[in-house]
Parts: C-alpha cells; structure tokens; sequence
C-alpha cells in the first residue's frame, strides 16, 4: 500500500505474533532525519497497536512527506494504509513478545 507518508508492505507470519519494521532509506536525507522519521511513525504506530491483526508482518518505509505531515495527519494516514491492507482489526490485544 502507498500513501502519503510511506509505503507498506504487508506480509502473514507463522509466527502467531505480529511483527513491525520501520525502514527509512537514505533519500530520506542525514541520520537525524531518518531516525526522526522511524521515531514519528513508531509513534503513530503505538495507537493503532490494539487494532492491528495478528500474525502478519508489517514494513513501514516512510516518505519524506512523513517528517513534514502534522502528526495526526501521520496516525491517519497510517491507519488508512493499515485499513486498506487488510492489517487491522475491531478485536483488542496486547504486545506482548515475539518470535
């Protein structure tokens, strides 16, 4: 799935857990603009967490537009792509481990 603030690919998992990867490339620009980049989509991640379906494997590659968005236009943004890919849910769960 491609939205504004990154791309997303979705993939399902033996593992019974979900897994999430933040991947920010060079084009993106400094060290410090990738780690921000990780860090805001993380965070906007952390919302969405009691929604997301298990047993997937989710790769977050952020756009340059992510460290422009205002943060709620993030989780939004965010949480369409999640949406649209299949990956969330209505039931809650906790974080709990991984593989």
């Amino acid at each position: 799935m491609v939205g504004q603030a990154g791309i997303l690919y979705v993939a399902p998992n033996l593992c019974g857990e979900t897994r999430v990867g933040v991947q920010a490339s060079r084009r993106l620009g400094s060290a410090v603009r990738r780690n921000r980049a990780r860090r805001r989509v993380r965070e906007a991640l952390r919302a969405l967490v009691d929604q997301l379906a298990v047993g997937v494997d989710l790769v977050i590659i952020p756009r340059p537009a992510a460290l422009a968005m205002e943060f709620a236009a993030l989780r939004e943004d965010l949480g369409g792509m999640l949406a649209a890919a299949g990956a969330l849910t209505r039931s809650s769960r906790s974080w709990e481990g991984a593989c």
